[in-house]
């Protein structure tokens, strides 16, 4: 500190600490003196993601599918057991039961479930991961029935289980995507309800109303083509007693024909579901977004 002059008062030159109130020195004026309007800056309410639920699929979907399958088996040989006691025949049965309860999971529940979320952002996509997802534990299940140790079915009736379920699945898949694909984002609530109510009542009547007219009306010696128009019915009408078969069940000439036509119906549905989807999946591929959804 340099030493005051005589005759001066001495001026103290610490630094004094700015106080918390004290406004600091405004910037605002240029060097003409003129001011800027000050800029302030808020922060953004995060965006609510129309996704979040969807973004794992379709690892819970697998998950509740195999949760499915394990309640189904507990459920079929568990009531067998416990009404009789165990042999060939009755597990024979208990394994009708539980194919009969699978099919229903993909024919019923899966649609049903599907119906019930938000419309995913690539229905084709969503609805061939989840066939990806059906089709290999239920082929796990069908298969080992041709062991002599399990059901002891023949090679034949256990392809013609397999190659049935597979083509329901694929035609249930069809329809479920096509009820998605033309389903437009800016409906109102209630108007999509009532469309996917719509929706639900065609699943339903494609899986009862075959056996429900078989109940009714009568079918052919070898083969009944009301059973085979259900992805129900036509299991349980492969898998039914013959008699006059040596092994006690076959796969008839009809069994082959009504497999065939499921695996027709269901790729011509798969066809236009392509040809119906494109549109949209296309407008969100050049980047532009229909009404009522965001990017």
């Amino acid at each position: 500190m340099r030493r005051p002059a005589i005759g001066t008062t001495p001026v103290d030159e610490t630094p004094q600490p700015i106080s918390e109130s004290t406004p600091a020195p405004s910037t605002g004026a240029n060097e003409a003196g003129t001011s800027e309007p000050a800029v302030s800056y808020t922060t953004a309410p995060p965006r609510r993601d129309r996704w979040a639920h969807r973004r794992t699929e379709p690892r819970p979907f697998a998950l509740i599918w195999i949760i499915y399958l394990i309640a189904a088996a507990l459920v079929s040989f568990g009531i067998a057991g416990t009404f009789a006691y165990p042999t060939a025949e009755l597990y024979k049965h208990a394994t009708r039961v539980m194919l009969f309860l699978a099919c229903l999971g993909f024919a019923i529940f899966w649609p049903m479930l599907r119906l019930s979320q938000a419309r995913p952002e690539r229905p084709r996509l969503s609805v061939i991961l989840d066939l990806l997802v059906l089709l290999p534990p239920l082929q796990c299940v069908v298969w080992p029935q041709a062991f002599d140790w399990m059901s002891r079915w023949t090679l034949g009736v256990v392809l013609g289980v397999s190659l049935a379920s597979i083509g329901w699945s694929l035609l249930v898949g069809a329809v479920l995507a096509l009820a998605l694909s033309t389903e437009s984002p800016s409906l109102a609530t209630r108007e999509r309800t009532g469309r996917r109510s719509l929706w639900m009542i065609v699943f339903l009547a494609a899986t009862v109303l075959g056996p429900a007219c078989s109940l009714s009306l009568p079918g052919l010696p070898d083969c009944d083509p009301w059973l085979m128009s259900s992805p129900v019915g036509s299991v349980l009408e492969i898998l039914r007693a013959r008699n006059w078969s040596p092994d006690g069940h076959a796969m008839t000439t009809g069994h082959w024909w009504g497999v065939a036509v499921t695996w027709g119906v269901a790729m011509l549905g798969w066809v236009v579901v392509g040809v119906v989807g494109r549109p949209a999946e296309g407008l969100r591929a050049g980047g532009i977004v229909p009404a009522g959804e965001h990017a």
